[in-house]
């Protein structure tokens, strides 16, 4: 009986650990493509071809259906589908679709793990994409704001989805977006600017911020 037992102990982690190096496997097969992908330049233009997506997605099915809710991997998945909506060669009637799966992974995640605010930031530009400035767009900016104010990544997520939107924000969303550049552009001020020069809206965001030297070098040669 005791044999029996250490057999079924031996069996069950040994069985844990393969499905641990498994998950590990998928996991940095959909992170070394997305990070690839984010790196590309011009997001106008198709960089995911058909074949990586069919790897990145089949690995992302596996890696869910070994670990179902792990927030990273929920997390993982939102941005990989998120980044092939934009930027792979995708029919137009399927990016709604794809943009909405990706949201749907951010709130996965944020289930298990709502204090994160790279998710909630991610939450945002994706909602933004999607044109739905709705009351859980304006929370995940509220909550991506408080819980990142000086994470870089959530300071572009949250600048890229104002800028894309910014007409028709509300009053507070403004200034959180306006808050968030001049805190990021004491840090990474040419980033910013590319932001901002790619969206058109370097004169605005110009008028917007609290005048100081930082202000001073990102609006140089600008009104406001």
């Amino acid at each position: 009986m005791i044999a029996l037992l250490l057999l079924l102990i031996i069996g069950w982690a040994l069985q844990a650990a393969a499905r641990a190096g498994l998950s590990d496997l998928y996991a940095f097969q959909v992170s070394s493509y997305t990070e690839k992908w984010r790196a590309a330049d011009d997001p106008g233009v198709a960089t995911i071809t058909d074949k990586e997506w069919l790897e990145v997605s089949g690995a992302i099915d596996r890696l869910l259906w070994l670990v179902p809710e792990h927030p990273d991997y929920l997390e993982a998945a939102g941005i990989a589908y998120g980044l092939y909506a934009i930027k792979g060669t995708v029919a137009t009637e399927r990016v709604d679709a794809l943009l909405a799966q990706s949201a749907d992974f951010y709130r996965q995640s944020l289930s298990s793990r709502p204090a994160w605010p790279y998710a909630w930031g991610n939450l945002v530009l994706v909602k933004a994409r999607q044109g739905q400035l709705d009351a859980e767009f304006y929370h995940a900016l509220e909550r991506a704001a408080t819980l990142g104010p000086w994470e870089p990544a959530v300071q572009m997520a949250l600048t890229e989805a104002g800028l894309a939107r910014w007409p028709a924000l509300n009053a507070v969303a403004k200034g959180i977006v306006v808050a968030t550049v001049s805190r990021g552009i004491s840090r990474d001020l040419n980033a910013f600017q590319r932001l901002a020069t790619s969206y058109q809206q370097l004169d605005t965001l110009c008028l917007y911020l609290p005048k100081n030297p930082h202000q001073q070098r990102f609006c140089k040669g600008r009104a406001g």
